[in-house]
């Protein structure tokens, strides 16, 4: 559930103080609005406007036709396309997931997963620790680091990579122009 005073729109305007700042959010709008509680639960005087800048769109990629034994998950946005994708196309239940909100959403997607709790590097090392038997697939966005398919491949797990979702760039929106025009300072964080 959104906080409170949040519009259709994903506009939070709080009562206007003197010169509190506005934080303007930028990332995909689930990622903001979760951010946009967390903040305002310890700072309630902002006023705070959520513009993404990207917003995902599935692809239908064609998958090689291998008895894979685990999918490997970098993203929440991965995540769920990987979710929408196994309702037309059959995948394995185990993912490896980079992370706890990976996992997840992995878990909310119908996978049984195993979070690595870190990064890429933690993501690697823990697939080399489960020393998975047949081939895995990587489900990712068009944009991607730390090159894990192939760092597993050439460690000796097969494993390919598939990409599900692009990121799109959104429009600038009026309400989110309008916040540079303003006499109050602007906080705008960056992920």
């Amino acid at each position: 559930s959104l906080p409170r005073g949040f519009s259709a729109g994903n506009t939070l305007v709080m009562a206007r103080q003197s010169r509190a700042p506005t934080l303007l959010l930028t990332r995909p709008a689930p990622q903001s609005q979760r951010f946009a509680a967390e903040v305002l639960s310890a700072i309630s005087s902002l006023q705070i406007v959520i513009s993404p800048l990207m917003q995902a769109e599935d692809l239908r990629p064609t998958l090689p036709d291998l008895p894979f034994d685990a999918v490997i998950l970098t993203s929440e946005t991965g995540a769920e396309a990987a979710g929408r994708l196994a309702k037309d196309h059959p995948l394995p239940r185990l993912a490896f997931c980079v992370g706890e909100r990976t996992a997840k959403a992995a878990q909310q997607a119908g996978f049984d997963a195993l979070s690595a709790k870190g990064d890429a590097v933690a993501l690697i090392a823990l697939i080399q620790a489960k020393n998975p038997e047949g081939p895995l697939l990587h489900l990712r966005g068009e944009d991607s680091a730390g090159e894990i398919a192939e760092t597993l491949t050439k460690g000796g797990i097969e494993t390919h990579s598939a990409v599900l979702y692009v990121q799109r760039p959104c429009p600038l929106p009026a309400e989110a122009v309008a916040v540079f025009r303003q006499e109050r300072p602007i906080l705008i964080p960056i992920f």
